[in-house]
């Protein structure tokens, strides 16, 4: 991949085994990035993010450790895309709500850009000091 200058990656938690990683421990994840060169910027996704209940705040919170544990720079926050009508508002009222619900999340991730209901929104990890 480095050769084709590719070296950035997203992963995923929709795939088959359920697991960002598989089967790989988060130190074999770190050091499998760190030999090849390649950066994790995002895990995708936090889904439906603005459906605040019980499962998708679990979601969130375990997917914001394991990003902290594998070195992923952002955790990617979907909106409901079913097709189903959802307010704008309930949208900004589901990030502000997850950025005040949890206080893992408040102490270790800052929230970026909205351009639309349709847009999805990026909650970015701050490195431990």
């Amino acid at each position: 991949m480095n050769r084709l200058g590719l070296n950035k990656v997203e992963l995923r938690n929709d795939l088959p085994s359920g697991k960002v990683t598989d089967d790989l421990s988060h130190q074999q994840v770190r050091e499998l990035a760190a030999r090849y060169h390649i950066e994790i910027l995002t895990i995708n996704a936090v889904y439906p993010f603005n459906r605040r209940s019980e499962e998708v705040r679990q979601l969130t919170e375990s997917l914001l450790k394991e990003a902290q544990a594998i070195g992923a720079k952002s955790l990617v926050l979907c909106p409901l895309n079913d097709g189903s009508e959802v307010p704008a508002s309930e949208t900004l009222g589901a990030c502000a709500t997850w950025r005040r619900c949890s206080p893992s999340m408040a102490s270790t991730a800052w929230w970026s850009r909205w351009a639309s209901r349709k847009a999805r929104c990026v909650l970015h990890i701050r490195r431990r000091r």
